[in-house]
């Protein structure tokens, strides 16, 4: 999907993924697909500071053993929410942002999304894991259990080696780093800075993937480039 992010939604305006946070989901209707081309729950925006968290009852989403899907805010966010939200845009791809543990990711699936994001952007949390920790067991269980879902991936993505390690893992698109993308823009107060950085990005994806013989995207795989070339 290439189109913009968009933080709000019009009939007029042009196809964008429509961004949200999980305690809007309930009051989202019925969509025009031909405007929107998908809609992202960004469970990694949808807390804020630790002590609001508190206040606000947040608990991260994810499954505790032997219990069911879990609120990730006060406003009581559940995997029937986005059921509810797939039934009313059964045209509209839904992504679900934030994920980090194989059973939300399962769960997920079944709960019909399209999509799901690896990602853990709540800088407020300390000792979380890495998002590229968690990529691999997702992608796998998500392809062996759910092979129509796909997985995207962001987190400290800055180089080109950074992008075919996560496809190695399994990422079937891999997002920039948020501040690499600023600084490129803002160091030239232009999108030329940004043209440069992703230009010498592909220049590094297509080095990376002549020194491990891979002709192809689909050669990218964990074999071939984590445990090196055999």
């Amino acid at each position: 999907m290439s189109v913009p992010f968009d933080s709000g939604y019009s009939q007029d305006s042009s196809p964008s993924l429509f961004h949200i946070r999980p305690s809007q989901v309930s009051s989202i209707g019925t969509l025009d697909p031909t405007k929107c081309q998908g809609i992202v729950i960004d469970v990694d925006t949808d807390g804020g500071l630790e002590n609001i968290d508190r206040l606000n009852r947040y608990v991260p989403l994810r499954r505790f053993e032997g219990g069911e899907a879990r609120h990730v805010s006060g406003a009581g966010f559940s995997f029937e929410h986005i059921r509810e939200l797939q039934a009313k845009n059964s045209s509209v791809p839904i992504i679900l942002k934030g994920v980090m543990t194989v059973e939300d990711a399962l769960e997920a699936a079944k709960s019909g999304v399209s999509c799901v994001w690896v990602s853990n952007d709540n800088k407020d949390s300390d000792s979380v894991p890495s998002p590229i920790s968690a990529l691999r067991a997702i992608s796998k269980a998500l392809k062996k259990e759910a092979p129509h879902v796909e997985v995207w991936f962001s987190g400290g993505v800055r180089r080109g080696t950074d992008v075919v390690k996560a496809i190695a893992f399994g990422a079937t698109a891999v997002f920039l780093d948020t501040s690499t993308v600023l600084f490129a823009m803002y160091s030239t107060k232009s999108l030329e800075g940004l043209e440069s950085m992703i230009n010498m990005i592909n220049t590094e994806v297509g080095v990376a993937m002549i020194l491990t013989y891979c002709k192809q995207i689909s050669d990218v795989t964990e074999e071939q480039i984590i445990q090196g070339v055999r």
